[in-house]
């Protein structure tokens, strides 16, 4: 399974609730170019970029709406199914919109690309059918010859593009890694067991004496499952624990600087450059959920006795995003002239 069985029907067509396989290929997303018709229930104008998918089936129900109705175009489809169904409304007006919806084929996609590159150069292949990506009709030769090696980036740089730009296909990606690596299978089960022994280590995961999972519960490796239940408190408790940690100083540079990076570049965009530089800190945002975690390091450097750790949380909020970020600049703003306690070894 590519995706949670918690996460959102609406959510698991979106690029971002592509899900993990064991092949990934293009981060699992397909690009499409969506702008408006010429007046209100006109079909839209649909390009698709890639990668290609020839063998998935799209239906394209969706339409030109209202002036000033917004996006509302999301794509439905699920892992056993060639057809993929693009609909709602996109307004009249709008530009021409660059679209990343899930490609719950990724292992396909990149056999039938690699498949493409090496027939035009002359390569035979065989035992390969494009078009039916749900048969099992692809044949093994009984023995391999490695013909080329490349090596992924470092731990740290993965952890920190996937803590920069909020990247969940990395964030279910580790926790799936992590799963199979300690428990030797990257189900869902196997992997949030592996990342409670994690946790229980750093001294901020178990249970109570009756045995119930104490602090906080953890259902997937992004947090889009909104069966996620974490207090600040928790993720205090867990920024406490890596600033203790031998591996602090590398955990901390994967954390993206508000005004400078990722998600979190259009925070505290009216302070100084030298005061955002103070801070680090993760975004996490859901319909009507905005969230913030990190770090607020001194002035003249980054030791951890004068770092401040802290976590913000609005829930349940019908307040646009602007709205938001102006009560939490405020807030990061003020702790910005906090002295923090100290933080023990």
């Amino acid at each position: 399974m590519k995706e949670s069985p918690l996460w959102q029907y609406d959510d698991i067509g979106t690029y971002y609730g592509s899900g993990t396989s064991g092949l990934q290929w293009h981060e699992n997303y397909i690009s499409i170019k969506v702008s408006p018709g010429f007046q209100v229930g006109d079909s839209l104008n649909i390009e698709f970029i890639g990668p290609d998918t020839p063998w998935i089936d799209y239906r394209l129900p969706c339409r030109t709406g209202e002036r000033g109705s917004g996006d509302q175009v999301y794509l439905y489809t699920h892992d056993d199914s060639r057809t993929a169904i693009l609909t709602g409304c996109f307004a009249l007006g709008k530009p021409v919109k660059n679209l990343k919806v899930s490609n719950k084929f990724p292992e396909r996609t990149c056999a039938f690309l690699f498949n493409e590159y090496l027939q035009k150069r002359g390569f035979s292949t065989r035992g390969y059918n494009a078009f039916d990506p749900l048969s099992d009709t692809l044949v093994r030769p009984q023995k391999l010859r490695s013909i080329v090696e490349t090596e992924s980036p470092s731990l740290k740089d993965i952890i920190r593009s996937c803590n920069t730009e909020s990247n969940n296909v990395y964030a279910e990606t580790l926790v799936r890694v992590m799963g199979k690596e300690m428990c030797g299978s990257a189900c869902y089960d196997s992997s949030l067991v592996a990342l409670d022994s994690v946790l229980f280590t750093l001294g901020i995961s178990g249970r109570d004496s009756s045995g119930r999972k104490k602090d906080g519960i953890i259902r997937d490796g992004s947090g889009l499952a909104r069966h996620n239940l974490l207090s600040t408190g928790y993720m205090c408790g867990f920024l406490r624990a890596m600033a203790a940690s031998p591996c602090y100083k590398d955990y901390l540079t994967t954390i993206p600087q508000p005004g400078l990076h990722g998600t979190v570049q259009p925070c505290l965009r009216l302070l100084p450059t030298s005061e955002r530089r103070r801070v680090r800190m993760k975004s996490g945002s859901m319909s009507g959920i905005r969230c913030y975690s990190g770090y607020i390091t001194p002035g003249h450097g980054s030791e951890k006795e004068q770092t401040l750790a802290f976590s913000l949380f609005i829930n349940n909020t019908t307040m646009d995003q602007y709205q938001q970020r102006a009560i939490t600049d405020k807030i990061i703003s003020a702790l910005l002239k906090c002295k923090a306690p100290e933080i023990s070894e």
